[in-house]
């Protein structure tokens, strides 16, 4: 067997399963016909019996023809699974695999193209690391990540499902479901080669000793109707290849809801020989306690005025672990109705365990006075992929905050413009206020007059910004014993248009109009005329 390099071309070879089961590849047996539940470009599923698979001989099935041996080109690999199907509780949770990562490996278990990073022992990428060539005896790096590809394959697992439930459920009804049975999917040379971007190489493909075959799991609840929701989680599976010990380790997310789950999904892990069918359950790799929280996110003000400069604070630590080496990160900031004015992407370098940290950053708040300004920051955040650090969980990586902008100062006030200071029963005069306005924009109110205790008007008033406005009524004394009367005139009195002045002490304003007992003759009345600007 020739080498062609020491990298990884990589693609999803196929996803199958459907709740809560193992996949433990092995081989059928039972003496039911099986029965064809998908069969679309070059991937052949059938039903193969109800019960469990036959552990004592977990082999895939590999089919070569050609060459001296027989066995110089790959025709076709059958892979055994077990399921389990049924309907979903409603609000229950469950897992489902939608996909696989795959390599081809040398006999050496080299990858034989493309898709090797260089990664130190704490899985965090080696800036300029070199390449191993074992054909030149070279160990540059001992760990590296292997790049595989994912593919999508919702279709065909969400299809293959449906028909294998209606198959169960015609020949064997209720009775068939939530019991182990077992599946085998044929895939052609054609698909391989296609999934496996080997057109034009496929050489490679026979060639090729082993294939790594490592499964993605989503983590999901089902909704009111027993459906699957959206995925809540998902493994985020990362695969690693060790130079010196010539062995693989995977790395696996699984949310504590589904720890129970774990050992399932590690079986899913997989190094098929392609010329045995063998199959080599890969072992999850060191399980670190590594966990980076992101403790606060301080924007430095309490509200926001639109265009307005501010400088904020982000609080974070790495707890205490057992990982010795400093880690390297980033915190990844945005903002809407606003921009984040420093970097989006603040470093974090030679972080160690139990460590606290602050650093700034600045944000400009936008235009939109009727939204506030949302800060969000993430520390090792999502959107480094495959160079995310693992952690014990990322539910505390991330925070948001919410600035509202700032509101107008408004003030409405209320003054006599005109009035007369004494009526005789039954006369009548004109009596005018002022209402004034402190706000940047215009403002519609009520306004209420009340004369001698009894309303009198109310009305609508809009006063322009920062200026104001005239109201008039005429006022007619009524026949009363008293010496004086009380006139007062109120702005905005439900303090609900609007509801946020700055103080509603000058809203109102009293006077006393004097009720005269002598005759008119008698008496010089004093008029009080302002200003009617």
């Amino acid at each position: 067997m020739s080498r062609y390099g020491t990298k990884i071309i990589s693609a999803v070879l196929v996803a199958l399963m459907f709740i809560g089961m193992a996949a433990i590849p092995a081989k059928a047996g039972g003496d039911e016909e099986p029965q064809t539940v998908y069969d679309k470009n070059g991937l052949r599923m059938r039903f193969e019996h109800l019960g469990s698979l036959d552990t004592s001989q977990d082999k895939a099935d590999p089919k070569r023809s050609g060459g001296l041996d027989g066995k110089a080109q790959l025709d076709s690999l059958t892979i055994y699974e077990q399921s389990t199907y049924g309907p979903k509780v409603p609000n229950g949770f469950y897992y489902r695999t939608v996909g696989y990562k795959v390599a081809l490996l040398n006999s050496n278990r080299i990858a034989i193209s493309d898709g090797l990073i260089p990664v130190n022992e704490s899985r965090v990428p080696l800036p300029g690391g070199f390449v191993y060539f074992p054909d030149k005896g070279r160990i540059d790096f001992q760990y590296a990540f292997v790049n595989t590809k994912y593919e999508n394959t919702k279709e065909f697992r969400a299809e293959s499902n449906s028909n294998v439930a209606a198959y169960i459920k015609s020949k064997y009804g209720s009775a068939g479901f939530n019991k182990p049975c077992v599946t085998s999917t044929v895939l052609s040379r054609e698909y391989i080669i296609k999934a496996l971007g080997l057109e034009g190489k496929e050489h490679l493909l026979d060639e090729a000793r082993y294939l790594l075959r490592c499964g993605e799991v989503e983590f999901f609840q089902a909704d009111a109707k027993g459906g699957e929701g959206p995925a809540l989680d998902a493994t985020g599976t990362k695969v690693y290849y060790n130079v010196l010990e010539n062995s693989f380790s995977t790395d696996i997310h699984v949310p504590a809801r589904f720890k129970s789950y774990e050992e399932d999904i590690q079986s899913r892990m997989q190094i098929i020989d392609l010329n045995t069918g063998k199959i080599e359950i890969i072992e999850g790799g060191k399980k670190e306690d590594m966990d980076i929280v992101l403790d606060k996110l301080d924007a430095g003000t309490q509200s926001a005025k639109p265009g307005t400069n501010y400088s904020g604070k982000i609080t974070f630590h790495r707890a205490s672990d057992s990982m010795p080496n400093p880690i390297n990160t980033t915190i990844y900031l945005t903002a809407a109705n606003g921009k984040i004015t420093s970097s989006t992407d603040i470093p974090v370098n030679g972080l160690k365990p139990g460590e606290t940290r602050t650093v700034p950053f600045d944000f400009q708040a936008g235009s939109d006075k009727s939204k506030p300004v949302t800060v969000v920051a993430e520390i090792n955040p999502e959107k480094l992929g495959e160079n995310r650090l693992i952690e014990t969980t990322y539910d505390n990586n991330k925070k948001q905050v919410f600035i509202p902008m700032q509101e107008d100062k408004v003030d409405l006030s209320v003054q006599l413009a005109a009035w007369t200071d004494a009526l005789y029963t039954n006369e009548t005069d004109l009596f005018s206020a002022r209402v004034y306005n402190t706000s940047e924009k215009p403002i519609t109110t009520d306004i209420v007059w009340k004369f001698a205790g009894k309303q009198v008007r109310k009305a609508n008033i809009t006063v322009p910004a920062k200026s104001s406005a005239i109201d008039r009524v005429n006022l007619t004394m009524p026949n009363t014993s008293s010496a004086s009367v009380s006139l007062e005139v109120e702005v905005n009195p439900s303090r609900n248009k609007p509801s946020n002045e700055t103080t509603y002490a000058n809203n109102k304003i009293t006077e006393k109009i004097e009720v005269p007992t002598i005759t008119k003759t008698q008496l010089t009345i004093t008029k009080i005329q302002l200003d009617y600007f």
